[in-house]
């Protein structure tokens, strides 16, 4: 099935746009995490990951009621070593046996011999590789494309041949993307040119619901770019991280929406990971209490991204 077709559908069902991601921050874990951790360093290295993992694992929990999809971010797993990445490859089959889609967060992007590794080994092996099944399978994956078209070509086998999806680094919401991504390129901003790229890429894998399995990254701290990238990829689904924590809010979303209420999905991480540590959830639940506290920064979320992208339903 398309995955386009699967993200929307997964949003229907659950009734959010609401993305959960998986970023692990050590020093932002509750304390009975951290504690009493074993000084001989592979005992430690093991223990660590296990903390992280049973973690990860009630946040999967939480959103799998409430949520179509899950991000995790690869890099907080890649930090732990061989056990970490065996961790991300455990979450994202434990995601998806929860009724989870999983977004890969790899921004994976190189020469096409290269790519064509990465995308054998996050979302399905082509015809000459030795495995049979990718070893960190998701659903979609987020992908750079500034070093050109065939640096995500062998993505766009496995959207095509695979039924996966990928996302491409469009515009996004760090504040030090403006020195290369507002940069003019022949009258207009080069991230404008990633974005025809983009839907060139994705015109053909265009499901029922009329999006492509080929989407966008494009940050929520840019109301003007989000309006304008939606006319450049009007079949694109938008992945859009910065909600949240890094500033940006539901109503500036509503352009990245519709007139059905759909086309985009809204990334927050520490706002529903870390809910524990903010008003109201601190004083309502406590640090013993993350999971309720995750729960109910999620349901918030939900609850305002609903109102923002509904807000233009004919």
């Amino acid at each position: 099935m398309n995955f386009a077709d699967r993200l929307i559908a997964s949003c229907r069902e659950a009734d959010s746009v609401s993305v959960v991601g998986l970023d692990p921050h050590w020093e932002m874990l509750p304390e009975s995490f951290k504690r009493d951790l074993p000084d001989e360093p592979e005992e430690r290295a093991q223990t660590v990951a296990d903390r992280v993992g049973e973690f990860c694992r009630g946040i999967i929990e939480v959103a799998a009621d409430c949520a179509p999809a899950v991000k995790p971010q690869i890099a907080f797993y890649e930090q732990l070593g061989w056990r970490g990445m065996r961790l991300y490859a455990d979450l994202a089959r434990y995601a998806k046996e929860a009724g989870l889609l999983v977004i890969g967060d790899i921004k994976r992007g190189d020469i096409g011999s290269t790519a064509t590794a990465y995308a054998n080994a996050h979302l399905a092996p082509d015809a000459k590789s030795p495995l049979r099944t990718a070893p960190f399978e998701v659903d979609a994956v987020t992908v750079n494309a500034y070093m050109g078209a065939d640096a995500v070509m062998p993505f766009k086998r496995a959207v095509e041949d695979a039924g996966k999806g990928m996302f491409i680094l469009v515009r996004t919401s760090n504040p030090a993307a403006a020195e290369l991504q507002l940069a003019d390129c022949g009258g207009r901003p080069l991230w404008n040119r990633v974005a025809d790229l983009a839907a060139r890429l994705g015109a053909d894998s265009i499901g029922a619901c009329g999006y492509s399995s080929v989407g966008a990254v494009i940050g929520a701290t840019d109301p003007v770019s989000l309006k304008q990238a939606r006319g450049v990829m009007p079949n694109a689904p938008f992945l859009i991280p910065g909600y949240g924590a890094q500033g940006g809010g539901a109503a500036e979303l509503a352009p990245a929406f519709d007139k059905d209420g759909i086309g985009s999905v809204v990334n927050s991480s520490r706002g529903i990971l870390f809910a524990f540590r903010s008003e109201p959830w601190k004083s309502q639940f406590g640090e013993a209490g993350w999971k309720d506290a995750a729960r109910a920064a999620l349901l918030e979320m939900n609850a305002e991204l609903n109102r923002a992208r509904r807000a233009g339903k004919a």
